[in-house]
């Protein structure tokens, strides 16, 4: 390998390397975070757990009611419903 090849991957290298600590910088954080105890109880109230002797009230909005429209049938005669059982097509 030339010297400019290896310089190039040396530089890539280092720009990848700086990535991936500020990647752990970034993950040890939100680790930190995620240990507090603040965080894991605000967690938890996301999922509707409460603490002992507490009340859960869940606050639903109702859902309107589908409206069922009939289905209009056609007039038909009675004359014709006549004709239609003696004289079929």
């Amino acid at each position: 390998m030339e010297y400019r090849q290896k310089t190039t991957m040396l530089n890539e290298n280092q720009e990848e390397l700086k990535e991936l600590r500020a990647a752990r910088n970034q993950l040890k954080l939100e680790l930190k975070q995620g240990k507090s105890r603040d965080f894991i109880e605000n967690e938890a109230r996301k999922l509707s757990f409460a603490k002992p002797n507490e009340v859960v009230v869940v606050v639903t909005t109702p859902q309107p009611k589908p409206t069922i429209l009939p289905t209009p049938t056609p007039y038909t005669p009675n004359y014709r419903l006549w004709i239609k059982v003696f004289f079929p097509k």
